[in-house]
């Protein structure tokens, strides 16, 4: 409790601390998620300042990502340039779309993955003009008088 006091007043502090808590996914998704800090320079400790085992754990990076998507410029270099996992982080958070590499924003397959998750297939199926036909099919077939 005392380490995680400390980490609030200045995250920094996580460079001092015990190995075992550098190891904690538990205890550095906590600090990340609750971080009274906005600045990206200072919470990237939480990605830059961790066991060297962490810093490319694709579904431990991903989930830090999910919480501080501006994080994603201080993430190991490796899986800046690893298009599937470019592909998992933005499925975890989308906002990180603004952060990759030219080259992925370009990307065929990222910019498919970019428009099933701000157009999701209901979105496709129930717009406001099947909606609307629909209505009007339910209106005339409701409404017909029956023989």
């Amino acid at each position: 409790k005392f380490v995680w006091e400390v980490l609030k007043l200045n995250p920094f502090f996580i460079e001092k601390i015990d190995n075992s808590f550098k190891k904690d996914k538990e205890f550095i998704l906590k600090a990340v998620k609750n971080s009274p800090y906005k600045a990206p320079k200072v919470n990237s400790v939480f990605v830059q300042k961790i066991d060297e085992s962490l810093k490319t754990d694709r579904e431990f990076i991903a989930k830090v990502l999910e919480i501080r998507p501006e994080l994603f410029k201080y993430i190991d270099k490796s899986l800046q340039n690893d298009k599937s996992f470019i592909m998992k982080a933005l499925t975890a958070n989308p906002k990180i779309f603004k952060l990759i590499k030219e080259e992925f924003k370009k990307d065929k397959n990222i910019l498919e993955l970019m428009d099933e998750i701000k157009h999701p297939l209901w979105k496709k199926i129930f717009n406001p003009l099947t909606i609307l036909l629909f209505g009007l099919f339910g209106y005339w077939f409701l409404g017909r008088e029956k023989r």
